[in-house]
């Protein structure tokens, strides 16, 4: 519920699907924006894209979700702790926010290039679908009880499913394929299919992440900075003491800017 906790999972998701879907920086402001946009969960619940990491049905609940949810927009200001309620409220709104700004973004774009809103909801979602559980009932309980392990498993597989993607598969995470027949997206060159473009993207981070470290790897203060610092994030100078982190994406980041990083520094150092 922490803003900085928002803005990093809006900046990480949305880089996550630039990444993949293409749309450059202008997805990622787009994304940012919905984070803020007052109307964002309402777009996102009437499109079907507001999902839940852990969703549990519970019948005897539904009155007290209801109840609950009738405070939330009529707070009884007579009550000292409302006021509290209320902030609290408004940072889960915020958070929940977050969780659907890339989707949106995603949405958005798609639809603009496409016209077609089921490919448009279904890119959307399918970006970051934290419903996906497999069939394995003990592996999909395992992963409901620890915080964040089928969220970056379901990442992992997307960026699989992405990189072996095929024309006319349902699990192709680019739209480079869209409108051509199966012959025409194999004439393609290997960088115009979906897994060539996203390996363009991902080697243009692996490029700045070598540049960047080659700037920085005899600065004193850089190489006293933890090790986990300088992994999860895009480390740059500001001032003297004084460091700038951009956060990472999370699997797009592992694959492209964390593994190149750590084999350069077992190299040279």
């Amino acid at each position: 519920r922490t803003p900085p906790f928002a803005i990093k999972n809006v900046f990480r998701d949305s880089w996550n699907a630039m990444s993949l879907t293409g749309g450059g920086p202008k997805l990622v402001l787009e994304a940012f924006k919905n984070a803020f946009r007052v109307d964002s969960l309402r777009r996102a619940d009437e499109l079907g894209l507001s999902i839940g990491i852990d969703f549990v049905a519970e019948p005897g609940q539904y009155g007290n979700k209801m109840k609950s949810e009738l405070d939330k927009a009529n707070p009884d200001w007579r009550k000292p702790f409302t006021p509290l309620a209320v902030l609290w409220n408004f940072t889960g709104r915020i958070a929940k926010q977050s969780e659907v700004a890339t989707r949106l973004a995603v949405y958005d774009r798609i639809l603009a290039m496409t016209g077609d809103k089921s490919l448009a909801q279904y890119y959307a979602i399918e970006i970051m679908n934290y419903g996906r559980r497999g069939a394995s009932a003990t592996l999909s309980t395992y992963m409901a009880t620890v915080p964040f392990m089928n969220g970056r498993l379901q990442g992992g597989d997307v960026i699989y499913r992405g990189l072996r993607s095929k024309k006319g598969s349902s699990d192709i995470p680019g739209i480079a394929g869209y409108g051509l027949t199966a012959d025409q997206y194999e004439d393609l060159s290997m960088f115009e299919k979906s897994r060539g473009r996203i390996l363009s993207r991902g080697l243009i981070l692996t490029a700045a992440t070598a540049a960047l470290y080659f700037l920085l790897r005899d600065d004193e203060e850089w190489q006293d900075l933890r090790d986990e610092t300088k992994s999860d994030n895009w480390v740059l100078p500001l001032s003297d003491h004084a460091w700038l982190k951009i956060p990472i994406p999370f699997e797009i980041g592992v694959l492209f800017k964390v593994i190149p990083e750590k084999i350069l520094e077992a190299i040279m150092e």
